[in-house]
């Protein structure tokens, strides 16, 4: 179990009862306090905090880097969400008459509109495969990729509804072996659920701040592979993009020569130091204490939950789990029952795809568990 110290990061006296970190994460204190010191620095000595915390923007992207193994920090560039560095790749791909687009059908809209819309920018076709209960299995995944051969393959890391987590090895193999695309949305991954994007073969990744790696909404991250720069083309552009972005006076149009290149305006310097302060606290916190602590009430909310007659989604082997389960109750619909649990208990889940969705993290506590069951 997490130490004393890093559960008293959280203060909110509702912090068992939450279980919406799929949806936001809860704030640790340390978070709070570089915030405020921050403030306090730019307020009595504004020129130099801005050097100071600006630089923080490098510890950000190297920690991201070594969650995500990436083989540069340069590689991973700070964006706003999600969506945002699907765009960046989705728009930089010089696309080719009957370039296909393979994705799932229940995935985030974040990383499904962006398809979309290539659709009708590009001319290029999107192929849908169909979950059954809350995930598609990875051989049928590749051998649709072999049927069809997209020339981009779209995949959450984990299922956003039911917490599968994909064998992403397996698949980043096969999009290798057939010359595809393979473009990864670790929001609901990273910072719990392990992404190698070296191992995985994954060319492209993006996910949020706010969720598993307790960082600020409006932050996100975009990798991409070195080597694979040049292949996309940036659409945004500033004085940002370029090696000199203090030269204002003298146009040199070329670009960063790394994932920078995609940061092309201003960065917000309070979330770069809520996200630097977030991201070396979950460092701090030791991968298999956390994951025996998610997993071991993952264990006894499933076990308590199936005795009453409940159907659940997260009842499989731990290498297929992420911090996410679900259920529904066999009277109750989730919607009513999402709405009675904070109403009467102040028990925050969210209903989705007509299950309870239950998103666990350090902060939450077999006691907890047990005030939610007594509510059903």
């Amino acid at each position: 179990m997490p130490s004393t110290e890093i559960i008293s990061q959280f203060i909110d006296p509702r912090r068992e009862d939450y279980y919406n970190t799929a949806g936001i994460t809860l704030l640790p204190l340390c978070v709070k306090d570089a915030l405020n010191a921050y403030l306090t620095d730019t307020a009595s000595d504004f020129l130099g905090a801005y050097g100071r915390h600006l630089a923080l923007t490098d510890r950000v992207r190297a920690n991201l880097a070594t969650l995500m193994n990436a083989a540069h920090p340069n590689e991973v560039a700070i964006t706003h969400h999600t969506a945002e560095g699907a765009n960046v790749i989705v728009n930089g791909i010089r696309w080719n008459p009957g370039d296909k687009i393979l994705s799932l059908n229940r995935e985030y809209p974040s990383t499904i509109y962006p398809w979309m819309n290539a659709e009708k920018l590009h001319g290029v076709k999107l192929i849908l495969l169909e979950e059954q209960n809350g995930r598609v299995d990875e051989q049928v995944i590749i051998d649709a990729l072999r049927t069809h051969r997209p020339r981009l393959f779209a995949l959450s890391a984990v299922e956003w509804n039911s917490g599968y987590r994909f064998d992403l090895e397996s698949i980043g193999r096969a999009c290798e072996e057939l010359d595809i695309f393979f473009f990864v949305d670790a929001a609901q991954a990273l910072g719990f659920t392990e992404v190698d994007v070296q191992k995985c073969r994954i060319k492209a990744m993006a996910g949020s701040a706010w969720k598993w790696l307790f960082g600020p909404p409006g932050q996100g991250y975009l990798y991409l592979r070195q080597d694979l720069l040049e292949t996309i083309t940036p659409v945004f552009v500033g004085s940002c993009s370029v090696p000199n972005p203090s030269d204002f006076s003298h146009y040199q149009f070329e670009f960063k020569p790394d994932s920078r290149r995609f940061e092309y305006s201003t960065a917000s310097l309070s979330n770069i130091v809520w996200f630097d302060a977030a991201l070396r606290f979950l460092l701090g916190i030791p991968r298999a204490d956390l994951h025996e602590h998610v997993f071991g009430l993952q264990d006894y909310a499933l076990e308590q939950l199936k005795s009453i007659g409940c159907k659940v989604r997260g009842d499989r082997p731990r290498e297929q789990r992420s911090g996410i389960m679900a259920f529904q109750h066999p009277t109750i619909d989730s919607q009513t029952l999402v709405k009675r649990l904070l109403q009467e208990a102040g028990i925050f889940a969210q209903e989705r795809d007509q299950f309870v969705r239950l998103a666990f993290h350090v902060y939450n506590t077999r006691a907890g568990i047990d005030r939610l069951l007594e509510k059903l």
